[in-house]
């Protein structure tokens, strides 16, 4: 034993770093004191929580509650260079029924960075959005860079992995829009009770079979500058 922790859990949480494995295991790991804080009122299962420096405890865990290890066993399970001296192995909830009512759903097409994904579903806990469709070929929601970005919004928006035509022709009364380059301003869009914005790719933008089922595309305004395209995440806050 090293501390509060074995080699064998070591080895087990290390290979919570692929993606197979937290596959496997239905569980993946969460770091950093805020995103525990998050975690411990969110609802969500954990197996265990791994301390390296007692300073950085919430005020609602104790010594008692975690396993004390040194700060070198920390760097090993940690998936970050800088270890942040809390890590918790948490296990992934059970896939929910997606229902789309009324008020606003994001739907993301092919999104492939962590750290825009991670950042997407923070904007839309900010903004009241609570559900997130995303296409097959976009990263995985539990990779440890989006989990991080998210800074605890994965705790409260529910993401479900779909086809994204087939979800769109399921829709009744739903207005699709969907942002392009060549649509029309944002400004310019009015009310809708039910709808679903589609954000494409950060470097091909959103499926032809997607855009031809948009009820309007739409695009941001620039003010004169000489970029040719917004971050993903950036262009999701905007809209």
């Amino acid at each position: 034993m090293m501390g509060n922790i074995s080699l064998a859990e070591i080895s087990r949480i290390r290979k919570l770093h692929q993606r197979k494995y937290r596959a496997i295991e239905k569980k993946f790991i969460v770091e950093g004191s805020k995103l525990i804080m998050e975690l411990l009122t969110s609802g969500w299962v954990y197996e265990s929580i791994y301390c390296s420096n007692a300073r950085v405890l919430p005020p609602t865990l104790s010594e008692a509650q975690v396993s004390m290890i040194g700060s070198k066993e920390m760097s090993r399970i940690s998936c970050f260079n800088t270890e942040p001296g809390l890590l918790a192995v948490v296990e992934m909830p059970s896939p929910k029924q997606f229902e789309h009512d009324s008020g606003v759903i994001l739907m993301l097409d092919g999104i492939q960075d962590p750290g825009n994904l991670g950042t997407i579903i923070r904007t839309a806990d900010w903004f009241g959005v609570s559900q997130i469709i995303l296409s097959k070929t976009s990263v995985e929601l539990y990779n440890p860079k989006v989990v991080q970005a998210t800074m605890g919004s994965v705790f409260r928006v529910s993401c479900y992995y779909m086809d994204l035509p087939e979800v769109i022709s399921s829709f009744t009364n739903t207005t699709v829009l969907v942002s392009d380059v060549q649509g029309n301003s944002s400004w310019d869009q009015g009310k809708y009770n039910k709808l679903a914005i589609v954000i494409g790719s950060e470097s091909q933008g959103v499926s032809k079979e997607v855009a031809d089922k948009a009820d309007h595309l739409i695009s941001i305004p620039g003010a004169g500058g000489k970029a040719d395209s917004l971050n993903a995440a950036v262009a999701c806050g905007i809209i």
